[in-house]
């Protein structure tokens, strides 16, 4: 598999130092960071642009220009805090890729790998909020990285013992993880979690 090239484009300062150290010497991408002001024609280099939801939602106007109405080949995705419906619906097609930034940076890594190759790419906590409850749909942004992956595993119908053995921890700490899953949630039995997936 040849390297991608990765393009963050304005990723906010709270993020970069993380994305920093997890992508440094990764043997598949090769990432560089920009901002939308000194983004310039070399556009055509990156295999993969992604940016967050403050970089689009404040250059909007910019960005439409320079990336989404360009003749490229980049692969664009979505980086994001934002769990709201109607903003994650509105960009699922715009985007070839949405990934939340709740989710663990493997996801992220995963996202691209994906994305690069042509395939349309959702992290598991997006398609939580697009197909949640809109009564819960606010309360998944509770949940920590864990707890996200775990409710994943959970609507592939995976019992304690195969979660436990996927995310490598003990069946306990499943069922303790489970239990503040049903708590922030406001659930009174982990059936209930069927209702929201």
């Amino acid at each position: 598999m040849k390297k991608i090239r990765v393009l963050f484009l304005s990723i906010q300062p709270s993020v970069l130092p993380a994305l920093l150290s997890f992508f440094s010497g990764d043997s598949f991408i090769t990432p560089e960071f920009n901002d939308i002001d000194s983004f310039d024609k070399n556009r055509k280099k990156y295999d993969v642009i992604l940016l967050d939801d403050t970089t689009l939602v404040n250059n909007y106007d910019k960005l439409f220009e320079k990336i989404f109405s360009a003749e490229t080949n980049n692969k664009k995705i979505l980086y994001t805090s934002n769990t709201d419906q109607d903003f994650l619906g509105h960009y699922v097609f715009l985007f070839d890729g949405i990934i939340s930034n709740k989710v663990n940076m493997k996801f992220l890594k995963d996202g691209i790998i994906k994305t690069a190759e042509g395939e349309k790419y959702l992290c598991s906590y997006i398609k939580l909020c697009l197909s949640a409850n809109s009564k819960i749909e606010w309360k998944l942004n509770a949940l920590t990285s864990t707890e996200i992956e775990i409710l994943c595993l959970i609507k592939k119908g995976l019992k304690n013992k195969e979660i436990a053995e996927k995310l490598f921890i003990c069946t306990k700490t499943v069922e303790n993880h489970k239990e503040n899953i049903k708590s922030k949630l406001n659930l009174k039995h982990v059936s209930e979690l069927f209702r929201i997936l």
